[in-house]
């Protein structure tokens, strides 16, 4: 996989779910405050000094639309304590328009989850990098950079979510930071391009599958929050060349 870094990109989204046709616009899902189903934990418990879920913390940045299953993905970043999945997502099949609905954690919560060891390692560990020196050409490309399309990850906190209809893949770009605003940062890992397999029929079975994994090294970035936004790059032959876009 090919990875380049671009320039500036900002887009933000609230709990407003609408469709647009020829100039109109049709609300199709609001809500007060997050709902998850099924979650695996009480929300009162604690995940280090943190409750496991606190619904005022839970905001929704971000949206993208698997058209051909109808799986609508959501992510939080993790700005705040009480957040149960950074990555979530609902099937709009499961719910008539102006209903109330709940999220799940995608592609379930054990890949969303915090530990309480998250918390114990040392704070603004990014920081530390900042003083190493990069090859400008390296922060260009990242034709090489480290692949672990392993099974045991976390997904820390993500923003943006990218779902490409063309290659039938929601591609994430994961901070690998708790960001707590001024009161607490820590970087849990390395910022990580994460792609999953998005299927016409995933809605059904709540399954996918992961398709790579790759790490971010510690020389290309200072900042892990400037990983947000992702989006494929289609001079490639394939579906494997993308576009990272900091800020």
């Amino acid at each position: 996989m090919k990875c380049d870094i671009l320039g500036v990109l900002l887009v933000l989204f609230g709990p407003l779910f609408v469709h647009g046709f020829k100039g109109e616009v049709e609300e199709m899902y609001y809500w007060k405050k997050v709902i998850y189903e099924n979650l695996p934990l009480d929300e009162d418990a604690y995940i280090g000094p943190y409750r496991y879920f606190t619904p005022t913390n839970n905001n929704v940045l971000g949206a993208g639309y698997h058209v051909s299953s109808g799986l609508m993905i959501v992510a939080m970043g993790r700005l705040r304590g009480g957040i149960p999945a950074t990555l979530a997502a609902f099937c709009t099949s499961d719910y008539p328009k102006g209903t109330t609905l709940a999220i799940w954690g995608f592609p379930d919560y054990q890949k969303n989850s915090l530990k309480a060891s998250f918390y114990e390692q040392s704070q603004n560990y990014y920081r530390k990098l900042e003083t190493k020196t990069t090859n400008p050409d390296d922060t260009r490309k990242l034709s090489h950079i480290q692949r672990r399309p392993r099974e045991d990850f976390n997904i820390i906190s993500v923003y943006y979510p990218n779902v490409d209809d063309q290659c039938d893949r929601l591609y994430v770009l994961d901070t690998g930071l708790l960001h707590y605003g001024s009161s607490y940062e820590n970087s849990v890992q390395n910022p990580a391009l994460i792609v999953f397999d998005l299927q016409p029929n995933c809605c059904l079975t709540r399954k996918f599958p992961l398709i790579r994994r790759i790490e971010i090294p510690n020389n290309l970035w200072k900042n892990p929050i400037g990983f947000q936004y992702v989006t494929p790059d289609y001079q490639g032959k394939d579906c494997d060349d993308v576009i990272l876009i900091p800020y």
